[in-house]
C-alpha cells in the first residue's frame, strides 16, 4: 500500500508539473497566435499595395512609393518574426536563443529550424508547443535546380545585359581586373 501511495504521489507531482507547463505553453501559443494575426494583416497590406501598383496607369513616383511601402512591410514582418516571449523567440523552432530572421541585402534569411519544441501534455505524452518560422512564413525553401550557371565567368560571348545579376549595365566606363591588373573600358560606343 505504501508503494502504491508513493507511486500515486509521484504521478500527482508529475501531473502538477504538466499543468504548469501547459499554462506556459498556452501563453506562448497565444502570443504566437497574436503575431500570426499581425502577419496576416501585413500580408494583406502588401498584397493590396502590390495590386495597386500593377498596370500602366500608375506613375513612376507612385510605383516607387509602393516599393517603399512593401519594403517597410517586409521590415515589419521581420520584426514580428523575431518576437520574443519570456526570453525565447517565438518562431525559431528549437532555436530560441537568437533571432530567427535576419534581413540581408538579398532578402531575408531564416536562422531557425523546422523542429518543434516538445512539452509533456500528460505524464507520458509529448506535444509540439510552438509554431516554427518555417510553417508560418514558408521560411525554408527548396533548392533552386536548373541548367543555368548562376555564377558564370565573363567571356567574349557575355552580353552586357547579362551582367550585374541580369540587370545589365549602363553606358559609361567599366573597370576590368584579373586580380592583378586593372583596365578601364569605355562602354560609350
Amino acid at each position: 500500500a505504501a508503494s502504491r501511495a508513493m507511486t500515486l504521489q509521484s504521478i500527482l507531482e508529475r501531473k502538477a508539473t504538466v499543468v504548469e507547463t501547459l499554462k506556459s505553453t498556452q501563453t506562448h501559443l497565444a502570443a504566437s497566435d497574436s503575431a500570426i494575426g499581425t502577419i496576416s494583416s501585413l500580408l494583406n497590406d502588401a498584397r493590396s499595395t502590390a495590386l495597386s501598383a500593377v498596370g500602366t496607369a500608375i506613375s513612376p513616383d507612385e510605383r516607387t512609393a509602393a516599393v517603399a511601402q512593401i519594403n517597410s512591410i517586409i521590415d515589419q514582418l521581420v520584426n514580428v518574426g523575431n518576437q520574443k516571449l519570456n526570453g525565447r523567440y517565438l518562431f525559431g523552432g528549437s532555436v530560441t536563443d537568437r533571432p530567427p530572421f535576419e534581413k540581408t541585402d538579398g532578402g531575408v534569411v531564416y536562422r531557425g529550424d523546422s523542429a518543434s519544441q516538445l512539452v509533456y501534455t500528460d505524464v507520458n505524452e509529448l506535444t509540439a508547443a510552438n509554431i516554427t518560422g518555417d510553417s508560418v512564413f514558408g521560411a525554408i525553401s527548396q533548392g533552386v535546380v536548373g541548367a543555368s550557371d548562376l555564377n558564370p565567368n565573363v567571356s567574349l560571348d557575355t552580353l552586357l545585359s547579362d551582367l550585374y545579376g541580369g540587370a545589365g549595365i549602363g553606358v559609361g566606363s567599366l573597370a576590368v581586373s584579373d586580380g592583378t591588373n586593372t583596365r578601364i573600358v569605355s562602354l560609350a560606343g
